[in-house]
């Protein structure tokens, strides 16, 4: 049995025993609760039936977005059955009148509101792009170049667009109207092959600033997600994206480094290879994209995972600026009274927007622009970021 089948027989089974809740609610003798329960059995195991056609069905019959899709609605559905079903079931302990009916409303309520705010994010927030404005002072930006603007997206994913072009034409123009000096994409275009990537460049090809597009790779972006026949096959598929990266007109940092120049000034980007804690792998190195880590020249690093940011960037160098994204905000993020939460702050201490040390070394997450899993997102919209150079006076 496959592993992922696993997880999903354990849905179904829950799914089974709040569809008998569900089914016992409705009893009576009333035509209608009686109509409601045949609806309700049938439209389960429709939808039951779907997901697991949808689960095994091969990829050549059913494409990644359809599945996630399939997938996704279903879990929407089953926690807010599974909502439903529990205050439903504190209801029971209180006495009959309007206290059990106002819980049992309350349980209805609840199971509508996760329905629609699932929608509102797989429809809505998902293709809402927030263009994001971010001024940073530094003491040491060569003159030239305040007022410098870098535009840096993230974590595209595009396995999980199909071929629709229709966001990612969107985000160009976003970016594209900014008018920036320099853009930057800091890994994961793909989910687990270059072939995702093909249907794209034309439209990618399309993002322009005057010192071009520059970008690295991220840890869904050397194959380790995908089954491959032999290693030369996984290894191909990496030159492949490099390749379809490079036919868009973008420059692959890998571990490499590049020279921008304004009059006699000169600010370095560097690109490593991704650097990430186990499970992600390690194929960067700092050391070989900037040997001369602590010399005087202003310099903005590409690293994907801001892990890299406390493992060797803050203590081990003197890089004023480093981009990274990875997290999504594990496209889960909510504003409650101006402060930002996430799951994905349990794992990461560094996982959207602006930190900053008492050394002026700063870093910035933008949290990707892409799904991976549940084609949805909860109040983390994909982003775009402006960040604007300023010398500090």
């Amino acid at each position: 049995m496959k592993i992922f089948l696993i997880p999903l027989l354990i849905a179904i089974a829950v799914n089974v025993i709040a569809d008998l809740f569900i089914y016992n609610q409705l009893k009576g003798i009333s035509f209608a609760k009686k109509a409601l329960q045949r609806i309700h059995i049938a439209l389960s195991l429709t939808l039951g039936a779907i997901v697991v056609a949808a689960a095994i069905a091969p990829i050549s019959l059913l494409n990644i977005p359809a599945k996630s899709l399939a997938i996704y609605v279903y879990s929407a559905i089953l926690t807010a059955k599974i909502a439903y079903s529990l205050i439903a079931l504190a209801a029971r302990a209180l006495p009959q009148g309007w206290c059990r009916l106002t819980v049992n409303a309350v349980a209805v309520a609840a199971a509508l509101g996760i329905i629609a705010s699932a929608t509102y994010a797989t429809c809505h927030t998902r293709f809402d792009i927030d263009v994001r404005q971010v001024e940073i002072e530094f003491c040491n930006l060569p003159a030239q170049f305040d007022g410098y603007r870098i535009a840096q997206f993230s974590d595209f994913h595009l396995g999980s667009l199909g071929s629709d072009t229709t966001f990612v034409h969107h985000l160009v123009q976003a970016i594209n109207s900014q008018n920036p000096d320099l853009i930057c994409f800091t890994g994961d275009l793909v989910n687990s092959a270059s072939a995702e990537a093909a249907p794209f460049v034309k439209c990618l090809s399309v993002l322009n600033a005057p010192d071009g597009v520059m970008s690295v790779l991220g840890n869904h972006d050397y194959g380790d997600y995908h089954r491959w026949n032999n290693p030369q096959e996984k290894a191909a598929d990496r030159i492949n994206l490099i390749r379809l990266e490079t036919a868009a007109g973008w420059d692959v940092l890998l571990n490499a480094t590049c020279t921008i120049s304004r009059g006699n000034d000169s600010i370095k980007v560097i690109g490593v290879e991704n650097i990430g804690e186990p499970p992600f792998h390690t194929y960067g190195n700092l050391r070989e994209a900037y040997p001369a880590l602590n010399d005087s020249c202003f310099k903005v690093l590409l690293s994907h995972n801001p892990s890299h940011w406390k493992s060797e960037v803050e203590p081990a160098s003197n890089i004023d600026l480093m981009l990274a994204g990875h997290t999504h905000a594990m496209q889960i993020m909510l504003n409650i009274f101006g402060k930002r939460i996430s799951p994905s702050s349990l794992r990461y201490n560094e996982w959207q927007g602006l930190y900053s040390n008492a050394h002026g070394q700063h870093l910035y997450v933008n949290i990707g622009a892409g799904c991976i899993g549940m084609p949805a997102r909860f109040g983390a919209k994909p982003e775009v970021t402006i960040i604007t150079l300023k010398r500090k006076l």
